[in-house]
């Protein structure tokens, strides 16, 4: 009798798993170490400690409020910065003003120095406010200088001749300088000159 070969019956394959993508009303949670690196949440944190006048915010509308002003700015929409500026160095003014009045009402030597050295601080960090809005509004143009020739000893330009330059040109030669002093010199004589001044 013949003998059939019998062969196990494979299972059917299995299909594969989909993806499954949570569905969120809002703002997944941020994890401790996002709010510890997130500039909206830093802020939030110390504006809502120091806020305290204004009455009781929740935190969350503060970081979302914060997120879409840093959205203007990376946007070139610098108008809110201006405005904080100003609005600094009038406060500052506000200060200085009113130091003064309390320093010009005081009898003491002490307190009257003390007020007014605080009234000059706010003084100068109005000033100080002011520039910094002045230099938004209007940036310094960038300058690039080829050379500086800078030292607080013994200083060796070597002046040769530019590229492009006439090659029947005679070399410019060299200077040695120190401060408020500069000797030309000729090749061979480097060494000697500065000899020379290293014994002055």
């Amino acid at each position: 009798m013949a003998t059939k070969k019998t062969t196990a019956k494979k299972p059917p394959a299995a299909t594969p798993a989909k993806k499954v993508t949570p569905v969120t009303d809002g703002p997944r949670a941020m994890a401790p170490h996002e709010i510890v690196l997130s500039p909206a949440c830093q802020t939030a944190i110390g504006i809502s400690a120091w806020g305290k006048f204004a009455g009781a915010f929740a935190l969350i509308d503060i970081v979302s409020d914060l997120r879409e002003q840093i959205g203007k700015i990376e946007g070139g929409n610098m108008s809110s910065v201006e405005a904080m500026l100003y609005g600094q160095a009038m406060t500052l003014q506000t200060m200085f003003t009113s130091l003064v009045r309390q320093a010009a009402s005081e009898t003491g030597l002490k307190q009257y120095q003390a007020k007014l050295t605080f009234a000059l601080k706010a003084q100068a960090q109005c000033r100080s406010t002011l520039e910094a809005l002045a230099e938004i509004k209007n940036p310094r143009p960038v300058s690039f200088v080829k050379q500086a020739n800078i030292a607080n000893g013994p200083q060796q330009v070597n002046n040769g001749a530019a590229a492009g330059a006439d090659p029947m040109q005679k070399p410019l030669g060299h200077y040695i300088c120190q401060p408020q002093l500069c000797y030309r010199v000729g090749p061979g004589q480097i060494g000697e000159v500065a000899f020379f001044l290293n014994m002055l």
